[in-house]
């Protein structure tokens, strides 16, 4: 008997047990506690959900020769389940047992379109609402949808919310959101920013796109977040995913893929909304995104400061004095801040005249 081969089934099949337990409409905060709690056990309990999520994603658009033979099950045994009579207990067995067999399926020629989450699919029903919400720089709006949801968009920010009987999605085209999300296990919340996509699972949480880095922190409940595989320094179909609790938070770029995840505190996630900007291994680029979202000056990285780009820092401004900013990088970092245009603001290399 090959043990190892017994030991990655049977991962595989705890994986997709937890998966069935966690997007059921019963599931409690407590389920997916107890899901991380799994998960943090040992890596292979990550890969094997990882792996459990994608093929489920996919299950429904796999054909008959895309899967090992030998898992079908017999043509008998199918003819033997009525098709509308199913009872959801026997259609949750039924897809279990085809999930179980995710570590032997055959990918043959599966599309790269069809590894999207269950979360993230789904056609608007001719009842969905979109909605759109912008503000200008340096002001911030608060909205309540009306599932009773509130939403605050920070500074020079938009967003897109789809809502319908199915599901509630939200689209960040640029900057801060902040969620604070009604409970309603039948229609999920997600927002996606980029190729990032966090799924709320009754929660208070906040959303950053800004110079290139995605972040997600939570201050209350617990999040999904889900973000592709980045392999060679390209995107690949797969997504990684990782559940964050209370004051824990996880940041995203094109280059990288998730980061790890940090602890941070829960009553700093969403601080902006104080106009307080708190930077914790923040980039250089982070910084100015934010800084022309609070200033009517086009504050611009010189080609000379762009090597600076991804240098991080830790510190935190008033965002009515981004001029104090400034002067801080220009302390933190070997650059000069040039403000001889009243309308642009170059950061340049230290002794470079380029730009």
């Amino acid at each position: 008997m090959n043990t190892l081969r017994e030991d990655e089934k049977e991962l595989s099949r705890i994986a997709h047990e937890w998966r069935e337990r966690v997007q059921s409409a019963s599931a409690t905060d407590a389920d997916h506690q107890a899901l991380q709690t799994w998960l943090d056990q040992d890596s292979r309990h990550e890969d094997a959900y990882d792996r459990a999520l994608t093929y489920w994603a996919a299950f429904d658009h796999l054909r008959p020769e895309d899967i090992d033979p030998d898992l079908m099950p017999s043509p008998s045994a199918v003819r033997q389940i009525p098709l509308l009579e199913k009872t959801r207990d026997l259609i949750a067995a039924t897809r279990l047992r085809f999930a179980a067999m995710a570590a032997a399926i055959v990918i043959i020629a599966l599309p790269a379109t069809l590894f999207i989450t269950a979360f993230e699919s789904g056609i608007p029903t001719t009842n969905a609402e979109l909605s759109t919400f912008t503000t200008g720089v340096s002001e911030t709006k608060t909205v309540t949808l009306k599932d009773g949801t509130i939403v605050t968009l920070g500074a020079l920010s938009e967003i897109e919310i789809l809502m319908s009987h199915r599901k509630r999605s939200v689209q960040l085209k640029n900057g801060d959101a902040f969620f604070d999300v009604a409970r309603d296990a039948s229609r999920p919340f997600s927002v996606n920013a980029g190729d990032l996509t966090a799924r709320a699972l009754g929660t208070k949480f906040d959303v950053r796109s800004n110079g290139g880095v995605f972040r997600v922190a939570v201050a209350e409940g617990l999040v999904e977040v889900a973000y592709p595989y980045v392999l060679n320094g390209k995107a690949i179909d797969f997504k990684k995913r990782q559940m964050l609790g209370e004051g824990r938070e996880i940041a995203a770029t094109q280059k990288e893929g998730l980061r790890p995840v940090r602890d941070v505190a829960p009553d700093t996630v969403g601080v902006w909304r104080n106009r307080k900007l708190v930077y914790d291994g923040a980039t250089l680029a982070e910084l100015v995104a934010d800084a022309n979202r609070y200033d009517a000056r086009r504050i611009t990285l010189s080609d000379s400061a762009l090597i600076f780009a991804d240098e991080t820092i830790t510190a935190s401004f008033d965002a009515n004095n981004v001029d104090r900013m400034l002067r801080m990088l220009a302390l933190s970092f070997p650059v000069t801040i040039d403000q001889s245009d009243p309308d642009i603001v170059r950061i340049r290399a230290r002794d470079n005249e380029d730009g």
